[in-house]
């Protein structure tokens, strides 16, 4: 099954947004995340998907680098305040999972 990590490199957002509606079934390909100074959070306090475990997409959303990334139906986490110099102006919400971590099941 080809993951969706390939797919975002020939779609566009809302094209992903299309393809990937709320209660799409995705099973988790990347389970490791390591911490990034540039996100408002630390991975130990986020609930986070594990690696071969099923989720449903509850929504498809922007990040804070502007691509594509979902939230789950299983894992509902704190929203936390982004603050992106030069990208966008600050905002409040959900830390969303990137896509390329997930394959449709």
């Amino acid at each position: 099954m080809k993951g969706l990590n390939q797919m975002n490199e020939t779609f566009n957002f809302s094209e992903l947004v299309a393809m990937f509606l709320k209660g799409a079934k995705v099973k988790c390909i990347d389970g490791t995340f390591l911490p990034d100074v540039r996100l408002p959070y630390t991975p130990e306090e986020i609930d986070k998907p594990e690696k071969g475990k099923f989720y449903t997409i509850r929504e498809v959303i922007e990040t804070y680098g502007g691509s594509p990334g979902v939230l789950l139906e299983e894992i509902i986490n704190s929203q936390f305040r982004f603050v992106v110099p030069g990208i966008r102006e600050n905002r409040i919400y959900e830390p969303p999972f990137a896509l390329s971590r997930f394959e449709l099941y």
